[in-house]
């Protein structure tokens, strides 16, 4: 059955849709598939096609994304609107409701993303569908001067799990946050309270950042988050879930230079909402694996540096 918030939604989009004119464009991925899988004796064909229709009238976006996966198994195969959301932009206002993406600081409280054109398909399903991980409920944000100001609650997606489950299994964590920030000659200071409810248990966490440039070539970033609901602020025991980062880049002409610390310890927080900067930092430009370690918020920690030098450079 069709949520009511949904309901509200859509015709939220259509209703703007219809009232005046506006622009419409969309986007649409397709893949088909024809093999055996490892372990099987057959061979099969699938499809998997996912559908972007977006329309942008004055200040409001309405979006709908329609998603299926077709193959001879009945138990894999889905048609689903899984996503849809409205958004209202009025500087210094923004509001979105429906399906967004958000990310908190550097993703130590909350991290969504968006892996353009990747199809994912875990072995455990082998049902195939889009690679990312957005928020259902709404995000409000405002900006005045110096200050910013964001209040979202929604539940994450934990994208392992395909569309063929319900909405209960595949976003099981309930996130409320507010942040706010102030920025003042360069520098920023931000701080957030989080509140995630699963059902398991209710947790509070906070978060304070700083951020900024020393010089136009010397910058720095440096962020704590910490579960306050169950431990006190001056706990640093191991069960006690925590996490820093901090980094420091300088920047000289051809020469780039920058070193990260990182400490995480039991940060894993509900299906996996959040995402910390790994240790090792990913790769910008083209290698035959961009990521090359696999994030253990649970206890990790260490210290990396990297230096770049730009030896070439191009003619005109």
């Amino acid at each position: 059955m069709i949520q009511p918030a949904k309901i509200i939604i859509i015709l939220g989009i259509f209703s703007t849709c219809t009232s005046a004119r506006g622009q419409i464009n969309g986007s649409n991925l397709l893949e088909y598939q024809y093999g055996k899988i490892p372990g099987d004796t057959s061979r099969f064909s699938a499809v998997y096609d996912r559908a972007v229709v977006k329309y942008s009238q004055k200040k409001f976006t309405g979006a709908i994304t329609l998603e299926q996966y077709q193959s001879p198994f009945e138990s894999r195969n889905y048609l689903k609107l899984t996503q849809y959301s409205l958004q209202y932009t009025s500087d210094p206002l923004e509001v979105k409701i429906g399906n967004f993406y958000e990310t908190i600081g550097r993703g130590l409280l909350l991290r969504s993303f968006e892996i353009p054109g990747a199809v994912l398909e875990d072995i455990s399903y082998r049902s195939r569908h889009y690679f990312n991980r957005d928020i259902l409920g709404f995000n409000i944000k405002y900006r005045i001067k110096n200050f910013s100001f964001k209040l979202l609650s929604g539940r994450p997606l934990s994208y392992v799990f395909p569309p063929t489950y319900d909405d209960k299994v595949r976003r099981p964590d309930n996130t409320d946050v507010l942040y706010a920030d102030y920025t003042q000659k360069k520098h920023t200071i931000g701080t957030s309270l989080m509140r995630l409810t699963n059902k398991n248990q209710t947790s509070v966490y906070n978060m304070l950042s700083l951020s900024g440039n020393f010089s136009p070539k010397v910058s720095y970033y440096m962020e704590f988050a910490k579960n306050t609901s169950n431990y006190n602020l001056n706990d640093f025991s191991n069960q006690v879930p925590y996490a820093f980062y901090g980094s420091l880049n300088f920047s000289f002409d051809r020469l780039g230079i920058s070193s990260e610390y990182k400490y995480y310890n039991n940060f894993l927080l509900g299906a996996g909402i959040n995402e910390p900067p790994a240790l090792v930092k990913e790769h910008s430009y083209r290698v035959l694996n961009r990521s090359t370690h696999v994030l253990q918020p649970l206890n990790e920690k260490d210290t990396s540096s990297n230096c770049f030098i730009h030896l070439i450079t191009a003619l005109c």
